[in-house]
């Protein structure tokens, strides 16, 4: 029996808990000794195939990694393409490119930045991150970065598959399967 110490906040047992003969643990038994064989049978049946679908799932995730890595050096391609030739966005039968810029911000002096929100009332640009509307709207109207940020724009490539290429594309991948 334990018994809570409220001034030391501590448990303490009671002294008759070591007097008492301590059991040995006995061999655990399988659990699974108790199943009948029917229901053990159909469960290492449905282990099996999850087990395999799990390999497959791996195999897959590997390939989807695979595939991200080369359609992202491919849209990187089709940006610096677009960049090249002075425009925004391209249409062709596969789908659409357009060329967005995303903005990041990043913080190179905490402290500053941090004494520039606290003096300016701005607390608008406080969140687990900088807010990037506010020091958009910042950077556009007055041309000018709080203390202790820095830009960080990047441009990216955002691809939208044509329907009805998809559809075409799914149905020849089920005829092959």
């Amino acid at each position: 029996m334990h018994k809570y110490n409220e001034d030391d906040f501590t448990m303490q047992r009671n002294p008759k808990d070591y007097d008492e003969e301590q059991e040995e643990p006995s061999e655990k038994q399988d659990p699974s000794d108790d199943i009948p064989e029917d229901v053990q049978g159909a469960i290492s049946a449905k282990s099996a195939k999850l087990f395999r679908n799990k390999v497959k799932q791996a195999q897959l995730d590997d390939a989807i990694k695979k595939i991200e890595k080369v359609n992202s050096i491919i849209e990187k391609e089709i940006g610096d393409l677009l960049e090249a030739l002075d425009i925004e966005s391209f249409k062709t039968g596969y789908g659409s490119h357009t060329r967005k810029e995303h903005m990041y911000v990043k913080v190179d002096d905490f402290d500053a930045f941090w004494n520039w929100v606290v003096k300016s009332g701005a607390t608008e640009f406080i969140s687990k991150t900088v807010n990037v509307r506010p020091f958009r709207t910042m950077l556009n109207k007055e041309n000018k970065v709080p203390p202790g940020l820095s830009p960080n724009p990047q441009v990216k490539t955002e691809s939208r598959i044509n329907p009805s290429f998809k559809s075409e594309e799914l149905a020849k991948l089920n005829k092959e399967n």
